[in-house]
Parts: C-alpha cells; sequence; structure tokens
C-alpha cells in the first residue's frame, strides 16, 4: 500500500506545473532522466531498515507562506505539501519530503530526511534530468548536509562544497533543502 501510495505521489508531483523556467536551446541534449531511488528506497537509507511511515498533507497558511518567503528569498508556489512522517517502533524519528527543484533546465527530484529535532538526517537525489551536474548524485557530496538546521547558510562557498561544473545543480539541491527545513520547522515545530 505504501508503494503504491509513493507512486501515486509521484505522479501527481510531475502533474503539477513547475515554476517558469528558461527554456533550453533546441540544440542542448538534455540526455534521459536518471531515476535513481524510489521514496521508499530513500527513507531507508536515510533513516535504516524496519522504519514505518505515515502519509501526511500539509496545508499551511499565508502568513506561513509569507514568513517563508521572507526567510527564503523566494516565493512560496504551494500551500498544500505531501509529508512522509517516519516512525520506528511506534515513535516518530522525523520527516521525508519528497521536491522538485530546478537545475539549468529541468528540475531535480530529490528525497530530503529530517530528524525529530529538524536537523538534516539525508539527502537523495531521485530523478536527475540533466546533462551535466550529476555530481550532485554522490554521497560525499550529499553528505555536507548532514545535520543543517534552519540557522545553518545551506549556501556555496559558506557552509556547501562547491563542485565545479554543477553550480547550478548544488544551488538547486540548496534551495530544496532550505525549503523542506524550513517549511518542516514551521508547520510541525508549533506542534511540539
Amino acid at each position: 500500500m505504501k508503494t503504491l501510495l509513493s507512486g501515486l505521489f509521484v505522479s501527481f508531483l510531475f502533474a503539477l506545473p513547475l515554476y517558469a523556467q528558461e527554456q533550453p536551446p533546441s540544440d542542448v541534449d538534455l540526455g534521459p532522466a536518471q531515476y535513481l531511488l524510489t521514496p521508499a528506497e530513500a527513507i531507508q537509507e536515510i533513516f535504516g531498515t524496519n522504519v514505518d511511515t505515515r502519509i501526511d498533507t500539509i496545508r499551511i497558511t499565508q502568513q506561513i507562506r509569507d514568513t517563508l518567503a521572507t526567510e527564503l528569498h523566494r516565493s512560496i508556489p504551494d500551500s498544500t505539501y505531501i509529508v512522509q512522517q517516519v516512525f520506528k517502533e511506534g515513535n516518530r524519528i522525523g520527516y521525508a519530503m519528497e521536491i522538485n527543484e530546478y537545475g539549468k533546465y529541468r528540475p531535480i527530484t530529490m528525497l530530503v530526511g529530517v530528524d525529530a529535532d529538524f536537523q538534516v538526517e539525508g539527502v537523495r537525489i531521485l530523478v536527475y534530468r540533466e546533462n551535466r551536474g550529476g555530481e550532485v548524485q554522490r554521497e560525499r557530496f550529499l553528505y555536507q548536509y548532514r545535520n543543517m538546521t534552519t540557522d545553518d547558510p545551506v549556501r556555496i562557498n559558506q557552509d556547501i562544497i562547491n563542485i565545479s561544473g554543477a553550480t547550478i545543480s548544488v544551488r538547486g539541491v540548496n534551495a530544496g533543502v532550505r525549503l523542506v527545513l524550513h517549511l518542516l520547522e514551521a508547520y510541525y515545530g508549533q506542534s511540539q
């Protein structure tokens, strides 16, 4: 059942309109999309095996959207998000959120796992669609995000080491991690 719901969620995400983005020149070969992990596989890599998830649809208020837009210096286009709460032995140990952020021309689909204290537990790239910048998939790069919170800048040359030739993809992953951290803390942090 969880796999079916995850598949429906992924299908739902791709049906949503994405942010306006510069279109690639017609002579640019974008290459095939690389499907790397399913959300369930990514959750197991981040949180370990023997975890259960519960899908939660969160609706954020206009006030939270405005606050996030100010904190993140970007618009927050949606008011509804899908979050998977992660449980181990009946205790909530964190949250997992799948998000799309643009690389140069196409979205990078990633899953960001955050522990119960709103620190990044791990980041995994689920689908990579660009013909360059795929180094952001590497564990060595993604490990930089571990233990980051909303207090961290999550910026190139501040706390994230850039990858030469993949700067735009790195910025996309940074934006996704920042959005997830701020969104989860704003929504779930109120209830703790």
